[in-house]
């Protein structure tokens, strides 16, 4: 017989997060349970739902507007749900950084910062840097240590030559406790190659972000050491293509290459194995007949908690309203088949950067509803939950 501990363990761990938030208030056991970092981990990777976030603009409006929505990931039909609203923004235009975990900065144009929690729709304020008012030009970038269990904002600063001059760092803590931004010395930060113009940029799950700068130089910062390091792009990838995505596949981060010729039934995925040693592991993938053809409406929609990168075609639609995901694991070359149904307001219009609907696309991504969404921001900062 399974001890009452793991039973409840085994039961609260499949509920929905929204119901997961109600058990928390049943007694001061349960709610220990539940903000545990064993509930944690075993949560994160039992559910499979996810999160689609758009940040929008109307054509004729002074303000931006954030629009979070919630759906199951399935392999029936049976099995997944409609896309339901979690949380809505709506600011003076503001850009946000890249979703960990399930929240994300918002930095306003004034340079007002806040952390946003996409479930709950909670605000927390974040120090503004003392020069943000200045002519500097500065990006801002999100992710989480895992070894200090720490979330980190950090700012790229440049000067008029639009190269790398400052790096600052702060570590988010409660709305009660003091948090003060940080200069970082100049042995972390050899940026004479890193271009200001940051095309692309990820976070991984083992506590790096990834700036790709320029056309032809991938950066990596630790941010538990905090510390920079250019990484040699693969060799070849020229050859394949002009232009590539940078994402993440089983936690680590990869090139996702699309051939050259125009309808395509594979595309080109370049890991990196060892960051030590710059070793990137290449692989041709076959597209899912669905994709096939398709690749330039092909989207990358995030990971699986197991690491699985996850694809999907917004210009293939059923008759009943249900869209096909692929999840990728490039360990065992094979796709995984899971449905969903449609999202809400046509994403693929704001996906190619059309300007339908009279909104301007932002941002549009997917992530997974897990562990701790459902708290306060003050609980998630101070134990680090993710």
């Amino acid at each position: 017989m399974m001890p009452p501990d793991e039973l409840m363990l085994e039961i609260l761990t499949r509920l929905p997060g929204k119901q997961l938030g109600k058990c928390k208030c049943v007694c001061k056991s349960w709610q220990s349970l539940i903000g545990g970092p064993v509930f944690m981990d075993i949560y994160r990777n039992r559910q499979r739902r996810l999160i689609l976030y758009s940040a929008l603009r109307p054509r004729e409006s002074l303000y931006s507007r954030l629009s979070c929505f919630s759906s199951t990931l399935g392999r029936l039909k049976e099995s997944t749900e409609e896309f339901s609203c979690l949380s809505e923004l709506q600011i003076k235009p503001f850009y946000c950084t890249q979703a960990v975990n399930g929240l994300m900065c918002i930095i306003e144009n004034d340079c007002r910062i806040s952390v946003y929690n996409i479930c709950t729709g909670q605000l927390m304020s974040v120090p503004e840097p003392n020069d943000c008012g200045s002519d500097t030009r500065s990006t801002f970038h999100f992710g989480y240590d895992p070894v200090s269990k720490v979330y980190k904002l950090i700012r790229l600063m440049c000067s008029g030559n639009s190269r790398l001059t400052q790096v600052e760092v702060i570590n988010l803590r409660p709305s009660n406790s003091s948090a003060t931004w940080r200069k970082l010395d100049n042995d972390a930060c050899d940026l004479s190659d890193f271009r200001y113009l940051v095309s692309q940029f990820l976070f991984t799950d083992d506590g790096f972000l990834w700036f790709l700068s320029g056309l032809d130089s991938l950066f990596s910062f630790d941010l538990n050491k905090e510390k920079f390091k250019r990484i040699k792009l693969p060799e070849g990838i020229r050859d394949e293509t002009q232009t590539f995505n940078l994402i993440q596949s089983m936690g680590r981060p990869a090139m996702w290459v699309l051939p050259k010729a125009a309808k395509s039934s594979c595309f080109i995925l370049f890991v990196l194995e060892n960051y030590e040693g710059d070793m990137w592991n290449k692989y041709c993938v076959q597209f899912p007949e669905e994709l096939g053809g398709f690749h330039n409406f092909t989207i990358d929609m995030g990971n699986l908690p197991t690491g699985e990168i996850l694809l999907t075609n917004v210009m293939v639609r059923s008759q009943d309203h249900y869209m096909s995901v692929y999840a990728f694991d490039h360990h065992t070359s094979k796709f995984d088949h899971f449905l969903i149904r449609e999202f809400p307001k046509r994403p693929h219009a704001y996906v190619r950067g059309s300007q339908n609907h009279g909104h301007e696309c932002a941002k549009i991504s997917c992530l997974h509803d897990n562990n701790c969404l459902y708290l306060s921001l003050n609980d998630i900062l101070s134990s680090g939950g993710v």
